[in-house]
């Protein structure tokens, strides 16, 4: 089932194997959106439901979007997927499957991100906001992402989280494939600055000054 809200819902009472989120903020995402969930309904079945929060009118941030979009289900895992994500098979089981293991509490994909990156940021291993999945028991009990991060660094935020609790992210070879907008509007490509700068902030202020960049030498992993 996809739902389209824009406010704070009730919890569904018939959980799927998983619950996916997505944020929409202008009409393009919006269709990007259906269109995601109408792929994966081709490649996956009916084994999940997706939440589309409408940012248009009040853009409340993509972590909080995302908190607000977790509420809506009860699943045992949550999802959160970019609208303009790109689905080439199915991968929902192999998600789940990585949660087997108890140590685990996020499961993503990387998208080729450098080992030098993940230094930087304190990270032993990182997955991308674009296409994250977490334990809900665990994300619920920290009060999921921290809303102080409105565009940017709330999934890095999660993980260093994850890594004090002594947890682990699993990083997996996923069909999906995500690209960075590259039209977005003025305002946006604004909007997305200020809240990357105010998010790399916070995050210091909370984690101490980034590490400096050294070279990689590990092969990239998706």
């Amino acid at each position: 089932m996809y739902t389209e809200l824009d406010w704070v819902p009730s919890r569904r009472t018939e959980a799927k194997t998983v619950d996916l989120v997505t944020v929409f903020h202008n009409d393009k995402n919006r269709g990007q959106a259906k269109q995601l969930y109408e792929e994966l309904v081709r490649q996956e079945g009916h084994i999940f439901e997706m939440t589309a929060v409408d940012n248009r009118e009040t853009n409340r941030g993509y972590g909080p979007a995302c908190n607000l979009g977790a509420r809506a289900g009860s699943s045992p895992y949550v999802g959160f997927l970019n609208p303009d994500l790109e689905v080439d098979g199915p991968f929902l089981k192999q998600v789940v499957a990585a949660f087997a293991d108890p140590k685990v509490l996020i499961a993503g994909s990387r998208f080729g991100k450098p080992q030098a990156d993940l230094y930087m940021w304190g990270c032993k291993e990182w997955v991308c906001g674009a296409c994250m999945f977490v334990h809900r028991g665990w994300f619920d009990n920290v009060g999921g992402f921290d809303e102080q991060f409105y565009w940017g660094w709330e999934e890095t935020d999660l993980i260093r989280r994850v890594q004090q609790r002594r947890g682990e992210v699993r990083a997996l070879e996923l069909p999906v494939r995500h690209h960075s907008p590259a039209d977005d509007s003025p305002e946006d490509a604004e909007y997305k600055r200020r809240g990357f700068r105010a998010g790399r902030d916070h995050f210091v202020l909370k984690y101490g000054p980034l590490r400096r960049r050294r070279p990689d030498n590990r092969r990239n992993v998706r």
